[in-house]
């Protein structure tokens, strides 16, 4: 058996080490950022509904699977390769077989959510109960798998083709069930009266997706295993394969974390999930009518139950609660106005000095995404440039990341070429819809942003450069999670600040305040369109 640099650095070329080293660190940063954005998942989530049950039980077996891949990834960049070989192929299967535990679980349950009569959602714990059998019964093939091919591959070093098709062939089989039973799901939530929303349909048509990029990853895997690594005596085709699949697992960890943390597969939703129903009663009768009840799911069941109309009062509406005892303030925001707040400095400019140092409030949160998009694009060519060419100065680089989180910090866009940038040109172009948020966490995001990347800077000009990279891997870290996946941890550690009463109390309901666009009406538009007329014709 020659080189397999998955499980070992063992027989790869001397040239070969520093590279495959470097490009471990590298899936270092991308499973760290998977992690952290399961494991805010999880924080968020168990905040607002405490432990809900099913399926909410699986936000806390996600953030293991990203864990072990997490520990694969640092494992392998740590050891240059010499890792244990039981503790590489399990570190590097299981991750895999959580995945397609986790994705079969929730597509069983949105087959049985449609499937069952209406008479047996009133207690869905017997649903749940089923669900949960099949899901193990099925679930626990890759696990065994996974064991099964760490102990192969710690007895028999050249059998590491055949681990590799042994622990991702079962997570394979499972991904593909997972794939049809999806792909059905979505056809039948679309063909009938279905209450989920657009948004949560898209994200599992994406988790589809993953699956299928993944399933097609595999078999090329198994079909060229050996000859990747002797293609042009380069170890750049494996890196690219390799890449590709820690990529989509850490990618599909944070989306399916992301998809169980929404509200719809919270207690109070899962129940809203299932298909509408239709009630018609005879408005003849004046007594107790029977209520005909339709399920409009693909296979519906016809039920009947007695009901009393006598006070002709209809179904209640939900009350609205407020977590621990806090109502968050909703605040109408004018697009045009808060426009306004983020313009650069000669569009808007100043009325005092102490106008100078003012933040934006609130702060569209795609905007927020974009910076933190550019930070991760200057972070990751600095630490490119460390790796490939540690003799170029990279210095100004340093410079310009360290000014645009300064300068956000104090005065916000106003004095930011890259905000001017943001604001003039790239938010307008993607028409993206504004999503507001409040904006003293996102100063505090920008003033962690400050201290890392100085930090970074000074250990970078006085020659401790692996220090500075590591500190620079944080921010790169951090910044994946705002851009790619929109959780801001600055912001998380504002509201634990604010939680624990460091923050005032004006501060702090001004941080947790809501934001909805303020819808125009009709008259207003008419009014001021009648007014313009009337000024244009008196110019």
């Amino acid at each position: 058996m020659g080189c397999d640099a998955r499980v070992s650095f063992d027989d790869c070329p001397a040239d070969w080490i520093y590279s495959l080293q470097i490009f471990y660190y590298a899936t270092c940063i991308w499973s760290t950022a998977s992690l952290v954005t399961c494991i805010a998942y999880f924080i968020v989530d168990f905040s607002r509904k405490g432990w809900g049950g099913q399926p909410q039980f699986l936000l806390s077996i996600i953030p293991l699977g990203s864990l072990a891949m997490c520990g694969y990834c640092f494992g392998m960049a740590f050891s240059r390769g010499k890792m244990d070989r039981f503790a590489a192929e399990f570190l590097f299967t299981f991750p895999l077989a959580v995945l397609a535990y986790s994705q079969f679980y929730l597509s069983s349950l949105l087959t049985f959510l449609h499937t069952i009569k209406v008479s047996e959602l009133v207690d869905p714990k017997k649903m749940y109960r089923t669900v949960m059998r099949i899901t193990v019964a099925v679930g626990i093939f890759p696990l065994f798998a996974s064991i099964a091919s760490a102990v192969m591959l710690h007895y028999r070093w050249e059998w590491s083709r055949w681990t590799f098709i042994l622990g991702g062939g079962a997570v394979c089989l499972v991904l593909l069930a997972f794939t049809i039973e999806m792909v059905f799901n979505l056809i039948k939530l679309n063909a009938n009266l279905s209450r989920i929303p657009k948004r949560v349909k898209s994200t599992l048509r994406t988790l589809s997706v993953l699956s299928i990029l993944w399933i097609v990853l595999f078999i090329i895997r198994s079909i060229c295993y050996d000859k990747v690594l002797s293609y042009g005596n380069s170890v750049g085709p494996w890196m690219l394969l390799q890449a590709i699949q820690i990529f989509l697992v850490g990618l599909t960890f944070a989306l399916f974390a992301g998809t169980i943390a929404k509200e719809e597969f919270s207690a109070k939703g899962m129940k809203k999930l299932r298909a509408k129903v239709v009630v018609t009663m005879d408005r003849a009768a004046n007594q107790a009518h029977e209520v005909e009840v339709v399920d409009k799911s693909a296979i519906g069941a016809l039920s009947k139950s007695k009901k009393s109309s006598d006070s002709g009062e209809g179904l209640p509406e939900e009350p609205i609660e407020c977590a621990s005892g806090f109502c968050k303030p909703i605040i109408d925001v004018d697009v045009a106005v808060a426009r306004e707040l983020a313009q650069p400095i000669w569009k808007r400019p100043p009325k005092s000095f102490t106008d100078l140092f003012v933040f934006p409030h609130p702060v569209n949160e795609w905007e927020a995404r974009i910076h933190a998009g550019f930070a991760t694009t200057l972070a990751s060519i600095i630490l490119i440039l460390g790796a490939a060419r540690p003799d170029i100065e990279a210095w100004w680089l340093y410079i310009y990341l360290v000014f645009g989180f300064v300068a956000r910090f104090l005065s916000g866009p106003r004095f930011d070429p890259q905000a001017w940038l943001v604001v003039l040109v790239i938010s307008p172009m993607l028409k993206l819809k504004p999503v507001y948020v409040p904006g003293p966490p996102k100063r505090f995001a920008q003033f962690c942003g400050v201290v890392v990347s100085t930090a970074s800077l000074i250990l970078y000009t006085i020659h401790q450069r692996e220090a500075a990279f590591w500190a620079l891997s944080v921010l790169l870290i951090l910044a994946i999670v705002q851009s790619v996946y929109g959780i801001c941890v600055g912001c998380f550690f504002w509201h634990l600040l604010c939680l624990t009463g460091f923050i005032g109390e004006s501060l702090t309901i001004k941080s947790t305040s809501e934001f909805r666009i303020k819808k125009k009406s009709a008259t207003s538009s008419s009014h001021s369109k009648a007014t313009s007329r009337e000024e244009d014709s008196r110019a």
